[in-house]
């Protein structure tokens, strides 16, 4: 079978009798992005056109023998009406077929995602050093609670402009020099014993590995269920992986506070910070065997229509999680606050809490598995708004009256649907813009979104709380916000299949 070949030079190539270069035919079956792809490939082929090899694999179609190879979504796309006359594929295209499924690669990934988010989970212990280093270093609450506010802010910066940085460098060292890094503004916070301390290094550093260590293990999960991760669907990854950031305070705030008990405040952020640093072997290690690369985002669509299509999803995301996030953040920070003034006896607050943490971590594994079904992650989105709006009304209408099951019950749907909503967004996001896009876009609409709500959330319902005398005014107040989450839920637009 002879081949066609575009010599340097020529104005056109010549024609052979089983392949004819249409170019201009094949750019009307394909979507502006596609032809602008398929023509640019084309013109930059040294080879030019050829003809399909024996020796390595093709994405056009052969009728010699009467063999057709397996049909993918390119050949569908690029296969001309004619049937007699085929178009074989770019060689371009030909180097972007996926590699064989790995399940050890895939394992090994998910295991590192999971173990670095319960690694950086650290953070929410905080809780429980406040009270120690009040006593130790004579601040106050309030001064010590920024701490927190900065480790939050400096995640939520990271987030949003991480991504495209660290992508640019190995994975599995990146995301080594990231633990070594806030495990190393742990264990000065605790050494220096100072509050500018706690800012800079639980504060600054470890807020910084928070948001690297994050948004690798989201980028890890959304390479899952293609290639040589095929073996792990993408949501039920992505569930396992934020799941695994709720687990520290739940599995692991005895043994926190075991060594708070022990050693004291100042010692035990040293000892924390050194299991930090710590991790950064075995994470190292198993992104090394299953070969991950965060990819560098690709560049947004040069098609204007395209490019404004994007735009406003991620705008409309990135609204939707600010007011998604505000209302049970408020309840999850004052939650024991909230139970012990509807009746609720303080001893038994801890137990509530405990109980809310469980159901956020069970919603992440549950709407991970929704994800992977086709608008599944707009629907967990809506079931968790719906469910979070009556179960604030219902502690706003009845309060008290409720008793203490009935609020503990409301508290745990809430955090039912917060879990719900840190696993829908980031599955929603891919579905909407793209997986090569998925990293610049949730890095804006995280860090921008959630940065806002996490930051602020806590204090307003502490600031409310101080004017009126009851959590009850914070409580209608999250209504609002929930209701506006819940109309923005029924906006969304459907979820392409990708």
């Amino acid at each position: 079978m002879s081949a066609v070949a575009r010599t340097p030079g020529a104005s056109r190539p010549r024609r052979a009798s089983c392949f004819v270069p249409r170019s201009s035919a094949l750019a009307t079956h394909l979507p502006r992005r596609q032809a602008s792809a398929f023509s640019a490939s084309s013109s930059s082929s040294k080879a030019g056109w050829s003809a399909p090899s024996h020796d390595e694999p093709s994405l056009g179609l052969s009728r010699r023998g009467g063999v057709v190879p397996r049909r993918t979504l390119a050949t569908q796309m690029w296969q001309n009406d004619d049937k007699d006359a085929l178009v074989p594929a770019p060689r371009a295209a030909t180097a972007a077929i996926e590699e064989e499924s790995n399940p050890l690669a895939a394992i090994c990934v998910i295991v590192s995602a999971v173990l670095g988010n319960i690694t950086i989970g650290v953070l929410f212990t905080w809780t429980f050093f406040v009270a120690p280093l009040e006593a130790a270093t004579g601040l106050a609450r309030a001064t010590l609670s920024l701490t927190f506010s900065a480790a939050t802010a400096s995640f939520a910066t990271t987030m949003f402009l991480g991504v495209g940085v660290h992508a640019k460098y190995p994975t599995p060292l990146v995301t080594a020099a990231a633990l070594l890094t806030g495990g190393f503004g742990i264990a000065m916070a605790g050494t220096l014993k100072t509050f500018p301390a706690l800012i800079v290094g639980f504060g600054v550093l470890f807020g910084i590995t928070n948001g690297i260590i994050y948004g690798i293990s989201l980028s890890a999960a959304n390479q899952m269920g293609s290639g040589k991760y095929a073996a792990v669907a993408k949501g039920l990854a992505t569930g396992a992986c934020v799941g695994g950031y709720t687990m520290t305070p739940i599995f692991f705030g005895a043994p926190v506070k075991a060594l708070l008990n022990s050693l004291g405040p100042h010692a035990a952020l040293v000892t924390l910070g050194g299991i930090v640093a710590g991790v950064a072997i075995p994470m190292f290690t198993l992104y090394q065997v299953g070969k991950l690369q965060i990819p560098v985002p690709t560049i947004a669509d040069v098609d204007p229509a395209a490019a404004e299509i994007e735009a406003k999803r991620v705008k409309l995301l990135q609204i939707t999680i600010f007011f998604s996030s505000v209302a049970p953040l408020m309840c999850i920070a004052h939650a024991a606050g909230i139970y012990a003034s509807l009746g609720g006896a303080a001893a038994n607050a801890v137990g509530v809490l405990s109980t809310m943490s469980i159901c956020n971590w069970a919603a992440r594994i549950i709407c991970g598995a929704m994800c992977d079904q086709p608008n599944g992650a707009r629907l967990g989105l809506r079931i968790a708004a719906i469910t979070t709006t009556a179960a604030l009304g219902a502690i706003l209408g009845l309060g008290s009256a409720m008793g203490p099951v009935g609020v503990a019950a409301a508290l745990c749907v809430i955090g039912y649907g917060y879990g719900s909503l840190m696993t829908c967004m980031p599955g929603i996001t891919t579905k909407l813009v793209g997986a090569s896009r998925f990293g610049a876009c949730y890095g804006k609409i995280f860090g921008l979104g959630w940065g806002i709500a996490g930051v602020s959330s806590a204090y307003i319902a502490g600031m409310v709380y101080d004017a009126t005398g009851t959590y009850l005014a914070s409580v209608a107040i999250a209504i609002v916000l929930s209701t506006c989450y819940t109309a923005l839920s029924f906006h969304l637009p459907d979820e392409p299949e990708r």
